[in-house]
């Protein structure tokens, strides 16, 4: 394979782990603030209401996280399958 296509490859599945890293740490970060909203507002219903339905969409962005790793392995699987088919052709030289 060639060198460029072996980088393109581990560039994009670095991106999605990057994406998936920072995604997750902003996902906490609104957790938290949903959490500290109701506490600074003790319990208003209001608060309670809203974060609760920060926390939906919080799960729905993490629901997703499962996909994007599987598109990660994917693209790891199809590198390693270039890999071993270009070592094989070349030990045929």
């Amino acid at each position: 394979m060639a060198y460029a296509d072996e980088q393109s490859y581990e560039e994009m599945i670095n991106a999605l782990q990057n994406f998936l890293s920072e995604a997750e740490e902003q996902c906490t970060v609104m957790e938290k603030a949903g959490q500290d909203c109701v506490d600074n507002t003790d319990n208003d219903p209001a608060a309670q209401k809203s974060n609760a339905a920060l926390q939906s969409c919080i799960r729905s962005i993490r629901d997703n996280f499962e996909a994007i790793n599987r598109i990660a392995q994917a693209l790891s699987e199809q590198m390693e399958d270039i890999r071993e088919a270009a070592a094989k052709a070349d030990s045929f030289d």
